[in-house]
């Protein structure tokens, strides 16, 4: 991804096209922030994970679960945000 002929990103994908990780470059050009998404066979979101460059690094993390009818069945998230630390579980989602 380039703006004003200056490179500002840069995407990877899976084999089937889905965006693996996504970072977008800072103002020197190292990346600022990193975004990478796993899925399971089916191509299900199973967690994203975002990168934030700052110091210290901070991150937010979410894991889904799916259950044998492939309905959404947990939400995981954790997050070191703004110096907050925390995890949590949502369960169960109908």
């Amino acid at each position: 991804m380039t703006a004003a002929g200056a490179d500002v990103g840069t995407y990877g994908y899976t084999l089937a096209g889905q965006v693996r990780r996504r970072v977008a470059l800072g103002t020197n050009g190292e990346p600022a922030e990193t975004e990478l998404t796993g899925y399971d066979a089916r191509g299900r979101v199973v967690n994203e994970e975002l990168a934030v460059a700052t110091d210290p690094a901070q991150t937010i993390s979410r894991s889904y679960g799916y259950g044998p009818d492939d309905r959404l069945e947990r939400i995981a998230m954790s997050s070191n945000l703004a110096g907050e630390n925390w995890n949590d579980q949502l369960l169960p989602l109908i």
